[in-house]
C-alpha cells in the first residue's frame, strides 16, 4: 500500500517535471527565434500579404481538416465505434501537426492510429479506417486526375 502511494505521488512529479522541461524547451526555441529574426523584414513581408487570401487559404485548410474528420467519424461508425467530431478534428489536427516533423505521410497515420489504439479501440478498426480513408483519398486523386484530362484550361 505504501510502494504504490509513492509511485502515485511520483508519477505526478514525473508528469509535472516533463511539462516544465517541454515549455522549458519551447521558450529557448522561441527566445533563440527571437533572437535571429530580423523583424524589419518580417514587417515588409507581412505588409504585402493580400488579406483577402491569406483569410479565404485559411479557411479552406481548416474547412478541409474539418471535412476529412468526418469523412474518417463516418469510417469509423462502421466499426461501431462512436467519437465525437470535435475530438476526431482534434486527432487530425495533432497528426497534420506531427507529419510535418515525422518521415512521409505516414507519420500523420501512426499518431492517429496511437490515439484511436489509446481510446481502446481494437487494433484492427483503427487501422482499417485509416487504410480506407487513404484508399478514399487515393480513388478522389484519381478521379480528379482523369477529370482534369477532359477539361480545357486555355
Amino acid at each position: 500500500m505504501l510502494w504504490s502511494n509513492f509511485m502515485q505521488k511520483n508519477h505526478h512529479y514525473k508528469k509535472i517535471g516533463f511539462g516544465l522541461l517541454k515549455l522549458l524547451v519551447i521558450l529557448s526555441i522561441l527566445l533563440y527565434l527571437a533572437y535571429k529574426a530580423d523583424f524589419s523584414a518580417i514587417k515588409q513581408l507581412l505588409l504585402k500579404i493580400d488579406i483577402l487570401l491569406f483569410c479565404l487559404s485559411f479557411i479552406i485548410i481548416i474547412s478541409r481538416d474539418i471535412f476529412l474528420a468526418m469523412r474518417w467519424k463516418i469510417l469509423l461508425a462502421f466499426h461501431n465505434n462512436h467519437f465525437s467530431s470535435l475530438l476526431l478534428t482534434q486527432y487530425y489536427y495533432i497528426s497534420s501537426f506531427f507529419s510535418l516533423f515525422l518521415p512521409t505521410a505516414v507519420g500523420g497515420d501512426v499518431v492517429r492510429w496511437y490515439y484511436l489504439h489509446d481510446n481502446a479501440i481494437k487494433h484492427n478498426h483503427a487501422l482499417s479506417s485509416i487504410l480506407y480513408e487513404r484508399f478514399l483519398g487515393i480513388i478522389s486523386l484519381v478521379f480528379f486526375a482523369s477529370f482534369s484530362l477532359f477539361v480545357d484550361f486555355e
